[in-house]
């Protein structure tokens, strides 16, 4: 099969056009992010309304039908929403190299940014019906996914090197994150500090126009209100500071604790 890039330059009327974007990578690049940052914006907007659904039908619907019998009865749609996606899971993606956030990390360093784009479909509506069906978990993880198989995707379809893939997927990230939190400086951290690791002139240029393209449309179609709700805060004396300090440590020990009983429950459901 021929790289998309042979394809293209076989087309007369997007010859010309393609070669010229190419003769300035800045300039390539650049609307290349445009793209995945639009792209991704509308996946994880699809996404939401994905799950908003879900929680229609089985909270709405069938929760009203499960009340009418016992009040009970509503804690069975987590319960058949897990057995469903876990066997979805196990039947349409199974065992995958690069998980979550985590793996996309992996992937970057590893893997040359080289992500299973294909499941992402599959993956979309399995999140959402995991959300839709009382999850404890957000629409972050899913979103970022997204942004990052899109710009993965479109690399890999350009035949681009390594690093170039690596700065699409980080700018598919931002754009993700940009879309789930409606905070395009986020998203510009996020990818730059989480999942590259470095500061790179040419990355973070790609990085802040997905993410502000995205952040644009989901302003667009969603408001502009962000994502969490805060309280006015105001600070009265710097004896509150040491308060703070011990909030954060705390936070910190919270925080490993959470992920070091998260991996080992997953240890243990998957010796059963």
């Amino acid at each position: 099969m021929k790289p998309i890039k042979s394809i293209i330059r076989q087309l007369p009327g997007l010859k010309s056009l393609f070669d010229y974007l190419e003769s300035s990578e800045f300039i390539l690049l650049g609307t290349l992010a445009g793209f995945i940052g639009l792209s991704g914006a509308i996946g994880v907007w699809i996404f939401k309304s994905m799950i908003h659904g879900f929680e229609h039908i089985n909270f709405g619907i069938m929760g009203a039908w499960l009340q009418q019998h016992s009040i009970g009865l509503v804690v069975l749609i987590p319960v058949a929403g897990g057995l469903l996606v876990g066997g979805l899971k196990s039947w349409l993606i199974g065992v995958e190299k690069y998980r979550g956030v985590a793996g996309i990390m992996e992937a970057i360093a590893w893997g040359g940014g080289r992500l299973k784009y294909k499941l992402i479909p599959s993956k979309t509506v399995i999140s959402a019906l995991s959300i839709g069906s009382g999850a404890s978990v957000g629409p972050e993880d899913p979103s970022v996914q997204i942004g990052s198989n899109l710009g993965s995707m479109i690399g890999q379809w350009l035949n681009y090197s390594e690093e170039r893939i690596q700065s699409l997927v980080a700018a598919g990230a931002a754009g993700g994150v940009a879309a789930a939190f409606n905070a395009p400086i986020a998203g510009v951290f996020f990818a730059m500090e989480v999942l590259l690791g470095e500061l790179s002139s040419r990355a973070f240029g790609i990085i802040v126009i997905a993410s502000v393209i995205s952040a644009a449309f989901t302003q667009a179609v969603s408001g502009t209100q962000p994502a969490f709700q805060l309280t006015n805060f105001t600070f009265h004396s710097a004896r509150e500071l040491p308060f703070y300090l011990i909030l954060g440590l705390l936070s910190g020990l919270v925080a490993a604790a959470y992920i070091y009983i998260l991996f080992k429950s997953q240890e243990l459901f998957n010796r059963i």
